[in-house]
């Protein structure tokens, strides 16, 4: 549901830094920790598909977590080039304070303050690029995110749609 005048408020800090010792080796990470909460509970009219009213409501929100998103991350990595060209990789990644998404609209009970559930994930990753590759791989991935991104941020707009992405 959309609802109008729902505010959240993102804090945090962000950390990243790189290191490069030898020529063919270097050494990277960040760290970031955040607080993201809704600011306000909020009234607000639910309609259907058809735009047709189905009722008034109060989403009782304020100062939970916003969700869909850790709050706390981490990642150390190190990567080398052993011949021009050719980079391998590992990552160390974490993740943490990552709290359910939840719809606003659905927490019209006052007394139900309970954040949604939280879970920490660690992940480690191994890279072998040639850069000729990536970066052809980088461009294909970066188009069709952007027109994944333009197709659904102009749905509400056909003519625009129609007239510069459709064509």
């Amino acid at each position: 549901a959309c609802i109008p005048n729902i505010d959240a408020r993102h804090m945090g800090i962000e950390l990243e830094a790189s290191y490069q010792p030898l020529e063919w080796l270097r050494v990277y990470g960040f760290f970031t920790i955040g607080n993201w909460r809704w600011t306000n509970d909020v009234n607000f009219t639910l309609f259907n598909e058809q735009n047709e009213k189905i009722g008034e409501y109060h989403a009782y929100i304020k100062n939970l977590h916003v969700g869909n998103a850790p709050q706390t991350s981490a990642m150390l990595g190190l990567s080398c080039m052993p011949v021009s060209g050719l980079t391998l990789g590992v990552d160390f990644n974490y993740y943490g304070r990552h709290y359910a998404d939840f719809a606003a609209a659905d927490r019209t009970d006052e007394k139900d303050r309970a954040e949604a559930w939280t879970r920490s994930e660690e992940k480690m990753s191994f890279s072998a690029a040639l850069m000729c590759f990536m970066k052809r791989v980088s461009m294909v991935l970066f188009l069709k995110e952007l027109l994944q991104w333009s197709t659904s941020a102009f749905k509400d707009y056909p003519e625009f749609r129609k007239k510069y992405i459709d064509t």
